[in-house]
């Protein structure tokens, strides 16, 4: 359809005024960034530092991934650490980490990190991108602070590196004890 000068006038108009609503709202839903890709606009200078703030004490701690170690003593290891079970949100076998749903992770204030050990590579909303790890470190603005435990290339979650990463949390002052 080709619309004359007038017609065009009119939806250039109506467009740029919902455009307009639709940023101002992202901006402040803290969603600007991510609105901004998704209709492949790039040509913006906004800072990609972490866009949200959470409170150290509350905010939870997701551990996801298969694991060999019983939820209890996992458990035990944040209580060490000061941080309450309530604050945990634990996601131990494959299949579950395979359909999470990562997005709602996406400028969630109520999360404050990310523990991952081994998952499916073929995740849900994954993207383009090759693994949901990698989405969510290339796009960590967006998204609570990532460990990966494992060593050597390979991911898997142990009580050495668990509480290690626990630690290494609380000493970049990323979460805080509760207890």
């Amino acid at each position: 359809m080709v619309l004359g000068n007038l017609e065009l006038q009119k939806v250039i108009k109506s467009v740029c005024e919902f455009m307009e609503s639709q940023l101002i709202n992202k901006n402040r839903t803290g969603q600007l960034q991510s609105y901004l890709q998704k209709i492949e606009y790039e040509d913006f200078n906004i800072s990609k530092e972490k866009a949200y703030f959470t409170n150290k004490q509350r905010s939870k701690i997701i551990v996801i991934g298969d694991s060999n170690i019983k939820e209890n003593i996992i458990i035990g290891i944040f209580k060490e650490a000061g941080i309450s079970k309530e604050r945990l949100e634990l996601v131990l076998d494959y299949n579950s980490a395979k359909n999470y749903k990562f997005s709602k992770l996406e400028y969630n204030t109520n999360y404050g990190a990310i523990i991952f050990g081994p998952i499916p590579h073929s995740t849900k909303e994954k993207g383009y991108y090759s693994s949901v790890i990698y989405k969510i470190k290339e796009e960590y603005w967006a998204y609570p602070e990532v460990i990966q435990l494992g060593s050597q290339g390979s991911l898997k979650i142990t009580k050495t590196n668990l509480s290690n990463a626990v630690n290494e949390l609380i000493t970049r002052n990323i979460i805080q004890g509760n207890i």
